[in-house]
């Protein structure tokens, strides 16, 4: 299943987790397209992330680089996620 839509405040990806004793969130930085009710509050200050290529491209270069020096044996693939 795929779905998409077009926000214009930015693309925006991130995973809060709470607990009973503490909250965690991935994916809050500079360019979190969220703003503040509150006054005087200035996170996040960068511009959003146009779109999941620019938003990934980090990612992407991590993933392709790894792959590529697996099919060159410069490295070994970890088949047990450690």
């Amino acid at each position: 299943m795929a779905a998409t839509r077009y926000n214009a405040a930015g693309y925006d990806v991130r995973l809060e987790v709470l607990g009973s004793t503490q909250s965690i969130s991935v994916g809050l930085d500079e360019h979190l397209p969220l703003r503040s009710a509150e006054r005087g509050v200035t996170f996040p200050g960068g511009t959003p992330w146009p779109a999941f290529r620019q938003r990934f491209h980090p990612a992407y270069v991590a993933e392709l680089t790894a792959f590529t020096d697996i099919v060159a044996g410069r490295a070994e693939a970890d088949l047990h996620g450690g």
